[in-house]
């Protein structure tokens, strides 16, 4: 089951979706584009017990 979350670009502030993989793991980090200003941010993601999505952005390092 796959789904989005909506977060923002520690770059430029613009909101935009990242896709969400939740057969990936309760744990997971990657890399992805801001779709705005095109930076690479790497997102944090985790999912609690009951499904729920916690998602931390930085600037790619």
């Amino acid at each position: 089951m796959e789904d989005f979350k909506s977060v923002l670009c520690p770059y430029c502030g613009q909101a935009f979706d990242i896709e969400l993989d939740v057969t990936a793991g309760q744990d997971q980090v990657f890399v992805v584009d801001c779709e705005t200003c095109c930076r690479p941010v790497q997102c944090h993601v985790a999912f609690d017990e009951s499904g729920d999505c916690i998602c931390e952005i930085r600037e790619d390092i």
